[in-house]
């Protein structure tokens, strides 16, 4: 029989009594990102609260709603979405780690949303998530096949799978393109 663990209920430093756990209101906190101040809808974020100072206190969930308000300000992927794609692949974050040409540590930082990935990472997901020509093409770079190599297609080129990611991909950046094109 599985039993559940105890949550630690902190207590509050100027009066000693226990805290109660409150979703803060909504509101706009200003963060940086790529050099750029944003201000970033945050909703849901659960706090710490003394009912006798009204002090409050906020800790790890309460960071993971922020960051994930963010991530979605931004449009990057959430920490979930990463971790519900990979699993939903089949991949260890050592599996995907490999694919992206990253740590496998970074990969776990993004799904426990101790960092955010960047905006190149972030395409980089959503490509191997989408597209399993891509998976394969980023697979077959560890086993002696320069990408450099295929990227044209000639006589010498044996494989059509990967001359056909490549045409993905060309489609993928350039659609990118035009939605981020000023008007």
């Amino acid at each position: 029989m599985k039993t559940e663990a105890k949550v630690r209920v902190p207590r509050c430093h100027r009066c000693g009594k226990h805290f109660e756990r409150v979703i803060a209101p909504a509101h706009v906190q200003q963060m940086k990102y790529d050099g750029r101040r944003h201000d970033v809808l945050v909703e849901g974020m659960p706090r710490w609260r003394c009912e006798a100072c009204d002090v409050t206190a906020t800790d790890d969930t309460s960071d993971i709603v922020v960051q994930d308000s963010l991530r979605r300000h931004i449009g990057l992927l959430s920490a979930a979405e990463i971790r519900e794609a990979r699993t939903a692949l089949g991949l260890t974050q050592a599996d995907l780690a490999g694919l992206l040409g990253c740590a496998a540590e970074s990969v776990s930082r993004w799904e426990n949303a101790a960092i955010l990935q960047s905006r190149t990472y972030d395409r980089m997901l959503r490509l191997v998530f989408q597209l399993p020509t891509v998976r394969q093409l980023l697979g077959s770079m560890g086993q002696d096949c320069p990408i450099g190599r295929h990227a044209v297609a000639g006589a010498g080129d044996p494989s059509k799978g990967v001359v056909e990611a490549m045409k993905a991909l060309t489609r993928i950046w350039e659609g990118a393109a035009a939605c981020t094109a000023p008007e």
